[in-house]
Order: structure tokens, then sequence, then C-alpha cells
């Protein structure tokens, strides 16, 4: 989507500073811009100072960059960017040469969300911004950060996110990077948890059972035993039954004698 050019007073332009992609032909003016895009970074860091430069900055950058040509602005959706910086710094690197390739100068910066716009997208503030806009949306789509070129480009169901939430505050681009691996790093530490809770679980199922089929053994070892012990009273008894017996028939015999 295009829009007019951004000025001095924009909260949009350079919001991502620390990470703006400075598209400027002559490496001389080039390397001035990024000098002072590091001085404002870091007075922007230091509480104590009130006036970091910026709005001086920006002046500067677009008085520079109207010698080339009508300014304008380009958001192009980024719905499926990735939190991770690497893949950041390639998608960065590969615009930059597609851009200044085709002659193409500005500032580039990856928006999470602002109160314009409350989806990831690309904001690009330079010259030929029609063409500027299908060559990011182009890079988006081979890098499948969008579906198409029609969603990248697309401006149904917009709605700005200050009428969503006027006090929401803005994403920041390195803040949402280290919130994303903070969170993966709790998901996997989750993750553990669960597995070893599962296993001390199982661990514990394991003992009790074992414990049970222990105490099985002991039982049938001491109904065993018992058995063993109540057949040898009984194979005593009998042979003592007998051992009576057989002295009865004796006595008996001796009588049967005498008579």
């Amino acid at each position: 989507m295009l829009q007019r050019a951004r000025n001095a007073e924009s909260k949009s332009l350079l919001r991502e500073i620390e990470n703006a992609l400075v598209l400027i032909e002559n490496d001389k003016d080039k390397d001035y811009f990024l000098e002072r895009f590091n001085e404002v970074f870091l007075k922007r860091q230091d509480s104590k100072i009130l006036f970091t430069g910026e709005r001086d900055l920006k002046s500067e950058l677009l008085a520079y960059l109207k010698q080339f040509g009508y300014l304008r602005t380009a958001n192009v959706w980024a719905r499926n960017i990735p939190m991770d910086r690497e893949l950041i710094n390639a998608l960065l690197g590969i615009l930059q040469e597609r851009l200044l390739a085709a002659g193409i100068q500005g500032v580039l910066e990856i928006h999470l969300q602002d109160r314009e716009i409350n989806s990831p997208h690309i904001q690009f503030v330079g010259i030929r911004c029609e063409e500027a806009e299908v060559i990011i949306a182009q890079t988006l789509v081979e890098l499948k950060y969008e579906l198409s070129m029609e969603s990248a480009l697309s401006k149904k169901d917009f709605m700005p996110y200050y009428e969503i939430n006027s006090k929401a505050r803005v994403r920041n681009l390195e803040d949402e990077i280290k919130y994303i691996k903070e969170l993966k790093k709790r998901q996997e530490e989750e993750r553990e948890e669960r597995a070893e809770e599962e296993f001390l679980k199982i661990a514990k199922e394991a003992r009790e059972y074992l414990k049970q089929i222990k105490t099985k053994r002991e039982n049938l070892a001491q109904r065993m035993e018992q058995l063993s012990t109540n057949l040898t009273a009984y194979k005593q008894g009998l042979q003592s039954k007998k051992y009576r017996l057989k002295r009865l028939r004796r006595r008996i015999g001796k009588r049967l004698v005498k008579v």
C-alpha cells in the first residue's frame, strides 16, 4: 500500500533505526548517514539524554532523498516473517541488493506493528515506491513470508491499529526476537519438565508394580512354606498313627497267643 512520504515528525520513520536498511548509492553519503543513525541510536539508549537529534536526522535524510525524485511510503505485508535474526539479516541483504540494482534509493525498516498497521510489514520510504513495493513483495513471496503478491500488496480488511487499542505500544523488532527466543526456551524447558514428570511417573508405577510382584512372591513363598509345614505335620501325624496302629496290632496278637 502506498502512502505519502513520512516527515520529520513521523514516529514510524526510523523507529527501528538500529536495523534500518540505508539504500543510498553513494558510499560516502551512505557511511555518513549510517554514522548518524548510530549516534541517534546510542543517545536513545541513554535515558538521561532528552534530545537525541532524531528529528534533525529525519529532516536531513528526507531532504537528501528528495534530490533523486518524488518521495512516498510503501508498506508491504510480511505476515509470516520469522523471528530469527539470521533470517531477517538474510532478507535485508536480498532486498538491499535488489533495490539498489534497480536504482531505488531510500530507507527500509521491518515493523512488526505500529499505530497504523497491526500486522508485521516492511516500510520503505524513498523514491520510485511503486517499483520498490513490487520488488519487496516478490521477495517476500519467494521466501514464503507472504502467500502471494496479492496478499502482500492487499489493502483488504485494513484497520488502523489505534482503532483497536489506542493505548497499545508498538512492538520493537529486537524485543520481539528476544521474546520469541525466551518463549521457545520456556517451551523447551516445559517439555523437558513434562518429560521428566512422565519419566518419574512411569518409574514410580514400575516400582509399585515390582513391589506388588515382590509382595505376591513373598505371600506365595509364605503359603508354600506353610503348605510344606502342614504337609510335614500331616506326614508326621500319619506316621504316628501307623506306629500306634502297629503297636496295637502287636498287643492284640500277643493276647490272642496267650488265649
